[in-house]
């Protein structure tokens, strides 16, 4: 199943909260559009990094497609494989 989610790079952005004197982080693509928000800047940086962890373990996982002859990288692949999935929604 192919990956769909907003294209691009992700990056943070911090927003001071008058009213409620708390920061909040705006994860924004590319295009200007909030994609998530959060009140914790850790799981900002997390999410932001998202598409290009995705990116990483596709290339992975193809990489493995043609390396698997041990059951070492068979795990892993099922690993990597499982992660992709899950991040598409499937599992």
């Amino acid at each position: 199943m192919e990956a769909k989610f907003s294209k691009g790079t992700w990056s943070v952005e911090e927003c001071d909260l008058p009213i409620t004197e708390c920061t909040r982080y705006d994860i924004v693509g590319e295009n200007g559009g909030c994609i998530a928000e959060t009140f914790y800047e850790f799981d900002a940086h997390l999410i932001a990094a998202a598409p290009d962890m995705y990116a990483l373990l596709d290339e992975l996982s193809a990489f493995l497609s043609f390396k698997v002859k041990d059951d070492t990288l068979k795990g892993l692949k099922l690993n990597v494989d499982t992660l992709l999935s899950k991040a598409r929604g499937e599992s």
